[in-house]
C-alpha cells in the first residue's frame, strides 16, 4: 500500500515535470513543430506518454520510468538542440517502449537506459559540443538511422531508428567524430563558437530547414513518421539523395559546411 502511494506521487511529480518540459517545447511560437500533414501542432509530450502508457499496459513504476526519461530527453533536447522545429515523438515513445518490452532485462530498466543513452546522444552531437549540430531532425525522422541500414541491410534490416543497437552505433560514432574534430582534421574540422555543422550542400538556416522538412513530408519522403505511433520506418528508398534532390529544386543547394 505505501509503496503505491509513493509511486502515484511520483507520477504525480514527473507528470508536472514533463508538463513543465512540454510547455517550453511550445515556447514563444504557442505550438509545437509537427511534419504531420494536415496537423497544426506535434502532440503534446504528456498526451503521447499518457496514450503508451495505456496502450502499451504499462504498470505505475514503468509508468513513472518513461515520464521521467521522456522529460529528461526534453531537457537534452532543449539543452543541446535548442533550434529543432520539429518535435513529433509518437513514434520514438511507442517504439523504445516495445523495444523494452521485448528485452530480456526488465522494461523499466531497459526503457530507462535507452532513454538516458538517447539524451546522451544530445549531448554529444548538439550545439554545445564541439560537434554542434543544429537540429534532432535527422535522427528522430530516421535519416541517420536509414544510411546506416543501407550500408548493410542484410545484417542490419530488423535494426529499428530507436533499437540499442543503433543507439550504441550511434554513440560508438560520435566519440569516434568528436576525436576527429579534437584533432581538427582537415575534413571534420574544430568550428567557431555558434557556428552550426553543416555537412550538406544545402542550407540548414530555419526557414530554409522547415520549408525543406516539410516538403519532404508532404511527399512521403520521411523514413520515420515520427508523428504515427503506428509508422513502419523505412530504409530501403534512397531518402539522403531524394532530400538532396528536393533541396535542389527548392533552391537550397550550395550552402555547405564543415563536411565529414
Amino acid at each position: 500500500m505505501t509503496e503505491t502511494r509513493d509511486l502515484t506521487a511520483a507520477r504525480l511529480r514527473a507528470r508536472a515535470r514533463l508538463a513543465a518540459v512540454d510547455a517550453r517545447l511550445v515556447g514563444a511560437s504557442g505550438r509545437r513543430g509537427t511534419l504531420a500533414p494536415g496537423r497544426e501542432s506535434a502532440t503534446p509530450w504528456t498526451e503521447v506518454v499518457e496514450t503508451v502508457v495505456a496502450r502499451e499496459a504499462l504498470n505505475l513504476a514503468e509508468a513513472v520510468t518513461l515520464t521521467e526519461g521522456i522529460a529528461t530527453l526534453g531537457e537534452a533536447q532543449l539543452d543541446h538542440f535548442a533550434d529543432t522545429i520539429f518535435s513529433d515523438l509518437d513514434y520514438p515513445a511507442s517504439a523504445l517502449v516495445r523495444a523494452a518490452a521485448a528485452a530480456r532485462e526488465p522494461t523499466g530498466e531497459r526503457l530507462a537506459s535507452d532513454l538516458a543513452l538517447i539524451a546522451e546522444l544530445y549531448a554529444i552531437y548538439g550545439a554545445r559540443s564541439p560537434m554542434q549540430f543544429r537540429y534532432t531532425h535527422d535522427f528522430v525522422y530516421g535519416f541517420d538511422w536509414a544510411q546506416w541500414v543501407a550500408l548493410d541491410p542484410g545484417a542490419r534490416a530488423g535494426v529499428g531508428p530507436f533499437d540499442r543497437a543503433f543507439l550504441e552505433v550511434s554513440r560508438e560514432r560520435g566519440h569516434a567524430l568528436l576525436a576527429r574534430i579534437e584533432a581538427d582534421d582537415p575534413r571534420y574540422g574544430k568550428l567557431e563558437p555558434g557556428v552550426s555543422r553543416n555537412p550538406f550542400r544545402f542550407s540548414r538556416e530555419p526557414d530554409d530547414e522547415r520549408r525543406l522538412c516539410e516538403d519532404l513530408a508532404a511527399r512521403d519522403l520521411l523514413p520515420v513518421r515520427a508523428w504515427d505511433a503506428d509508422a513502419t520506418p523505412r530504409w530501403d528508398q534512397p531518402f539522403r539523395a531524394l532530400r538532396d534532390a528536393r533541396a535542389e529544386a527548392l533552391g537550397l543547394t550550395d550552402a555547405g559546411g564543415a563536411a565529414p
